[in-house]
């Protein structure tokens, strides 16, 4: 797979040849602008701070592209994709995420096609496990899968796959 130049990289896909994924990842549709440069404008960040290309560690292309994000002790910390998605009925989308643990080890990656209507998962950057996956919201979306593959240095990619319901939504974690 291409790791892209940041650490941080975000394929999120429209082609469901990706739900089984083990360690062969398919070419895909990449909907998300800037999806390595979390530190854009277009990336909405509550309680998040980023720092692009950090010397803290190196990305899992052996370099210091990686975007390190530190949340502060207070509000809920989270970054969304601050473009809506047109997201298709019965649509099959994968949203992946390279992430390595820093001075937090949990994770979490969102697919909300609509308000209300979202799958989650939530990963262990530490011990390598995924915590598990759920439908928090909504009759309409489905979770297919979810997943995180190790590809060294303590970086994984982190996966979540969904069937989704129509509407203009967003990604976030």
């Amino acid at each position: 797979g291409t790791y892209g130049n940041n650490g941080f990289y975000l394929p999120f896909s429209d082609n469901s040849t990706t739900a089984g994924l083990g360690k062969s990842y398919s070419p895909n549709t990449n909907l998300i602008t800037y999806s390595e440069q979390i530190d854009n404008a277009v990336w909405a960040k509550a309680s998040t701070t980023v720092t692009a290309n950090t010397t803290d560690t190196t990305d899992p292309n052996g370099t210091n592209t990686a975007e390190k994000l530190t949340t502060s002790a207070t509000g809920t910390a989270y970054v969304n994709y601050g473009t809506l998605i047109s997201f298709t009925q019965g649509g099959t989308y994968t949203w992946s995420m390279y992430a390595k643990a820093g001075t937090a080890s949990c994770f979490g990656l969102n697919i909300q096609p609509a308000y209300g209507d979202r799958v989650s998962a939530e990963y262990n950057l530490s011990t390598g496990t995924v915590i598990g996956g759920a439908v928090p919201g909504g009759t309409t979306t489905t979770l297919v899968g979810c997943g995180m593959d190790a590809v060294g240095n303590g970086w994984y990619r982190c996966w979540l796959t969904a069937t989704t319901a129509a509407g203009s939504g967003y990604t976030y974690f």
